[in-house]
């Protein structure tokens, strides 16, 4: 992650940026930004000046859940670590959609033969998901005589109402840093996010949400930002980290 954020200081330095955050949102998720060395309280003796930080922002564990996630997260090998994560990321996405459906199957809200199916199922892939969002008639595990359309359009509400919330929470992971790093208020001198993660650019709608709900948090606080796309930014962060040791 901290790579990530090299990777946009070493494209954006003529844009002249304020300060630079790094977001993974890919099979994990992850943070960083640049802070202050004073306002870095556990320790004493750095130097002035800046950091960055790496924020394993995966792991906070102080965001609401539902009875469905504590489902999901008790399924999972590993229980009751890395709760925002499981939340958002592409590793975990199609698990929580998976167990929205299970509990929709016992509220009887699908067919009797399609609530069979779900409550048969052991995993959901994030990419089973996103692929029926992008098209819901294309083959599928969903497009089968079990399911009616009436079941698709169950199936089309839970997985939508999924990555909604995580585009929001995506947002939160982004905004936190940014609202701590006291940059970015100014338009000329922006923050620059430099987004990166397959799930990201690749998941219905999870992009272009998740920018509306950053304008709605950050523009309310007078913030300014940029996100942007940096070809294999972690590889070029780790060489710019190399040539700077």
């Amino acid at each position: 992650t901290i790579a990530t954020l090299l990777a946009g200081k070493s494209v954006g330095g003529a844009r002249q940026y304020e300060t630079y955050l790094g977001v993974i949102e890919g099979t994990g998720s992850n943070s960083a930004y640049v802070e202050q060395n004073a306002k870095i309280t556990k320790k004493s003796d750095l130097p002035a000046g800046t950091m960055a930080i790496n924020l394993e922002s995966g792991a906070f564990a102080k965001c609401p859940r539902t009875d469905i996630d504590l489902a999901f997260d008790a399924a999972t090998p590993s229980e009751g670590k890395q709760k925002f994560e499981k939340m958002i990321s592409g590793g975990y996405l199609g698990g929580v959609g998976l167990y929205a459906m299970k509990a929709a199957a016992v509220e009887g809200l699908f067919s009797a033969t399609a609530a069979d199916q779900v409550t048969a199922w052991e995993e959901l892939e994030t990419k089973d998901m996103d692929d029926f969002l992008w098209n819901p008639y294309r083959e599928s595990i969903f497009n089968t005589p079990d399911f009616n359309d009436e079941d698709r359009e169950v199936v089309m509400c839970i997985t939508a109402a999924v990555i909604r919330r995580a585009a929001v929470l995506v947002a939160i992971n982004v905004a936190a840093p940014a609202i701590k790093s006291g940059a970015g208020m100014s338009p000329l001198h922006p923050v620059c996010v430099v987004m990166d993660g397959s799930t990201y650019y690749k998941t219905n709608n999870l992009k272009s949400m998740t920018e509306a709900y950053l304008r709605q948090i950050l523009g309310s606080r007078g913030i300014f930002f940029d996100t942007i796309q940096v070809d294999e930014a972690p590889v070029i962060g780790a060489a710019v980290a190399g040539l700077t040791v």
